[in-house]
């Protein structure tokens, strides 16, 4: 075999056990190795070839041993140059087709999280229809319940009325039968005088007109006992409907809760990386201002209680019981922003009071915030209820020193019942802790 055929088939064997000790290349293994065979064979056919039709042209291209070296290094190069080159290519492609399978799969992530959002707003606000809707069923069955009681009550009454005339009557009717209508007529015989005739006669006459009375009424407490009873029924069973559909509507509020898990935890599985959760928690606080700086423009209220709001500072009430767990400008875990209001720990279904009289400017879903409900309280001054799960209020309303605006719980995607409150002044939030006092 010629020389140069030989480093050709030595180099194949040397590239095949590297190829078998490097991971690196095992998957450019069996393409290089293919291609090489290909090459060694061709040369080889090409050189029998040669040597036999033009056998004096070997001898015109004599070498010296370090030409024939180059000569191989460079028909190897010509031929494995491209097989790396293709590689590399390979590779780059392989890369950008990832590159936009992450792109795609960041944008169905974002898409995902928009969804979970807008399902999450959707459901929230109709767990609060629900909790509203049961609100006042719970209210028409205190009237009902009330209703039932009295008149369980008459109609007891009414019952011991009816056995006390019935054992009057029944007397009565044993005397007459005792007394015999014979009896009567030998009563009015024996009279000496027309006038003892005429009162006897009318002694009976009365006393029938007593007993016929004795028994009208006992049958008018009768009816009315009947009365009463079909009313007792007719408000039992208005009760029971209501039950039903409070029964309905607290199947109906479970599963919506069940959906809301199912979306906080989608929601939490696209915000797997710190930043993500810091541009979430960034954007809802864009949401937040953008809010404020737009009810800032609306009309001021013109009519105020005796004393003003800012005459109140460190005075004023809290809007419910709780536990404050974080406090005005800490900061917010994950994040570099601080906190605007103060963040109440409270039992769900807690009633949430108006800390001061004015209007609802406000009282819808917003994003990280849940059912939120605003007030102005004049004079630039507003306050800021959060994370509610039912609101008894809507935009417009007036409201009173202490009235009940919503009941406490987690809305905005939160797993625990909380209450977020913040005031501000001219758009700037303020410390709460400075203005309302007391034990919560």
């Amino acid at each position: 075999m010629p020389f140069f055929l030989k480093k050709i088939y030595n180099y194949i064997l040397s590239l095949n056990r590297h190829c078998e000790r490097s991971e690196a290349i095992q998957g450019l293994k069996s393409l290089i190795y293919k291609h090489l065979v290909i090459l060694l064979i061709s040369l080889q056919i090409t050189y029998f070839s040669i040597t036999q039709h033009f056998p004096g042209l070997l001898r015109k291209l004599a070498m010296t041993a370090h030409r024939k070296k180059v000569l191989t290094f460079i028909v190897m190069s010509s031929l494995i140059m491209p097989i790396f080159a293709a590689d590399k290519n390979s590779k780059l492609s392989n890369i950008k087709t990832e590159i936009e399978s992450l792109q795609q799969s960041i944008a169905q992530d974002k898409g995902s999280y928009k969804t979970a959002e807008n399902d999450l707003q959707a459901t929230e606000i109709k767990m609060n229809r629900l909790f509203i809707s049961m609100e006042k069923l719970d209210k028409k069955m205190i009237p009902l319940q009330n209703n039932i009681t009295r008149l369980n009550q008459q109609i007891t009454s009414l019952q011991n009325t009816l056995l006390r005339e019935e054992e009057g009557l029944g007397q009565e009717m044993r005397n007459m039968y005792e007394f015999g209508q014979d009896g009567a007529v030998k009563l009015i015989l024996n009279t000496e005088t027309p006038d003892d005739v005429q009162r006897m006669m009318q002694y009976f006459r009365l006393l029938n007109e007593d007993k016929i009375a004795s028994m009208k009424k006992v049958k008018d407490n009768l009816d009315q006992l009947l009365q009463l009873q079909q009313h007792l029924k007719q408000r039992k069973t208005q009760l029971q409907n209501i039950r039903l559909q409070e029964q309905d509507l607290a199947r109906d509020l479970k599963q919506q809760q069940s959906q809301r898990q199912k979306l906080i935890a989608a929601i939490d599985d696209t915000l797997t990386a710190k930043g993500d959760r810091l541009n979430a928690l960034q954007q809802n606080r864009r949401s937040l201002e953008g809010l404020v700086q737009q009810l800032k423009n609306q009309p001021a209220i013109t009519t105020l209680p005796p004393f003003s709001f800012p005459r109140l500072r460190g005075h004023l009430p809290w809007p419910l019981p709780g536990t404050i767990v974080e406090h005005f400008g800490t900061s917010i875990d994950e994040s570099n922003l601080q906190w605007s209001g103060v963040l109440i720990n409270t039992p769900q279904n807690t009633p949430v009071h108006a800390i001061y009289p004015g209007r609802v400017i406000f009282a819808d879903w917003l994003k990280g915030f849940g059912l939120l409900v605003i007030i102005d309280h004049g004079l630039d001054y507003m306050s800021l209820y959060g994370r509610n799960d039912a609101l008894m209020v809507k935009t417009g309303d007036h409201v009173s020193f202490g009235q009940i605006i919503a009941r406490a719980g987690s809305t905005g995607g939160y797993d625990k019942s909380s209450l977020y409150f913040e005031i501000r002044h001219q758009g700037d939030p303020v410390d709460p802790e400075q203005w309302c006092k007391g034990s919560l």
